[in-house]
């Protein structure tokens, strides 16, 4: 370990002799290529995995190169604990909360970022260095929320974890063929949300449209005792009568009478294991391969509201039918979740660098096609990104999902405007805490960082 964090310095050391750039890797997910770094050095952390726990406090430190898989798992199987973190098992727990961090337990334990209690990082001269409310305060406020804004390459994470759900219940619905009722789902799933998000209530739901094939409604309760087991079971049958399902319900893993339901009961590990998660993290052989043949554009929007526009949605839900090939169209995924709810607004709005606390839905859309050699599809996936990002800003909103910075925007003023956004009037302290930090600019793709302040700032 000691040995690896200092090949760490070192290269941060040279590249800044250099006068190159560098950019930190963990679990390559960056969404269109932001885990690379052209024209920089890539510094790849997926080494530096130690982990201690303290078991009486319930504080868990660990490296900065863990897969989720690899950290649930190791946390699960030696002190039955959880970190509020992400939902894939394949992606880096570091992106993950250095860019806020959603995930299935956000509702009850908020952002990931909001659990972080300290970061060990390599700053600009290649020192090791811990930010904490006690230290380097500015940064530490930049390490929650700031997402590949921050600057130095985090090598490990002290956050505060919490006992494992003793058990996981998941209903999933099923629409397909010419009864996908995408914008009948959306709608009762958002009518309910208010209460879904409540801490008490312990639990997720999503949609996810997948078009030209189904849509897909998943509720979840973790760690729920008899009595929140009824308030879920019932909440969930009134969830499929608003959709126009007879919402009763049979024992576990059968079909849920008159829907397209199942339900299961499994441990936290179970679940992720079954959602390939592997004993040992990371991906399985299938996913690597999956990674390799596909390529994918993506952005989202965070609604101020549970209402999702219908006109809006329905808009972009008939340019993809009617504009898009039909070869093309599956290829097309929208998704639907919470940001977080009660626990998420509880967070002062300053108190990290993520401000948009008391915003309701996510809306994230995917584009996945399969590459080929020469890629015909990519200039058309590309003219695709582009119009779906604009429909999707046409959304009454101006908050954004660090994760999604689109290759569409371009130039110095656009990008001031994104991650305005993001960061909205954060802005300007995540620039000055950036340059103070780091004023050579060793950290990051330019071009995929907020400009620098201006003279007037």
């Amino acid at each position: 370990m000691l040995f690896i964090l200092e090949k760490v310095q070192n290269v941060v050391k040279c590249v800044s002799d250099a006068g190159v750039y560098a950019c930190a890797r963990c679990g390559s997910h960056g969404h269109e290529n932001d885990a690379c770094c052209d024209g920089g050095v890539v510094v790849d952390v997926s080494k530096l995995r130690s982990l201690s726990v303290d078991e009486s406090k319930k504080i868990v430190e660990f490296g900065s190169g863990h897969s989720h898989g690899q950290l649930y798992h190791r946390l699960s199987t030696t002190s039955g604990l959880v970190v509020a973190g992400g939902t894939e098992s394949y992606v880096g727990t570091a992106g993950l909360f250095l860019g806020c961090g959603r995930g299935l337990l956000s509702s009850i334990y908020g952002l990931a970022c909001d659990n972080v209690r300290a970061v060990e990082y390599v700053d600009a001269k290649g020192e090791l260095r811990i930010a904490s409310a006690e230290e380097k305060q500015d940064m530490y406020w930049l390490a929650r929320g700031g997402g590949g804004a921050f600057p130095g390459i985090v090598t490990s994470f002290t956050v505060q974890a919490y006992d494992e759900p003793k058990e996981v219940v998941v209903t999933k619905c099923r629409w397909s063929g010419t009864e996908r009722k995408e914008w009948e789902v959306i709608e009762a799933w958002s009518r309910v949300q208010g209460k879904f998000t409540k801490r008490r209530r312990k639990m997720f739901s999503s949609v996810k449209i997948i078009m030209n094939e189904m849509t897909m409604l998943e509720v979840y309760c973790f760690g729920c005792d008899e009595k929140e087991r009824e308030y879920y079971e019932k909440e969930v049958r009134e969830l499929m009568v608003s959709v126009g399902e007879d919402g009763g319900a049979r024992r576990t893993g059968e079909l849920l009478d008159g829907t397209k339901c199942t339900q299961s009961r499994q441990s936290w590990l179970e679940y992720h294991e079954s959602s390939d998660l592997l004993k040992k993290g990371g991906m399985t052989a299938n996913t690597k391969n999956m990674r390799k043949k596909f390529s994918t554009y993506t952005g989202s929007v965070v609604l101020d509201t549970w209402e999702v526009n219908k006109s809006t949605m329905e808009r972009m839900i008939e340019w993809v039918m009617e504009e898009v090939e039909e070869g093309m169209r599956s290829y097309v995924t929208f998704f639907f979740y919470p940001l977080g709810g009660e626990a998420v607004e509880a967070v002062a709005p300053d108190a990290t660098a993520f401000p948009w606390r008391s915003c309701k839905t996510v809306l994230h859309y995917k584009l996945l096609w399969r590459q080929t050699k020469k890629d015909e599809k990519e200039e058309q996936a590309r003219m695709m990104n582009v119009k779906l990002s604009e429909m999707v800003d046409s959304f009454k909103t101006k908050q954004k999902f660090y994760n999604y910075i689109g290759e569409h925007v371009e130039g110095e003023r656009e990008r001031e405007e994104w991650y305005r956004s993001y960061f909205g009037y954060n802005l300007e302290r995540v620039q000055r805490v950036r340059e103070e930090n780091d004023p050579a600019g060793v950290f990051g793709n330019p071009s995929r960082l907020p400009p620098r302040l201006t003279k007037n700032s």
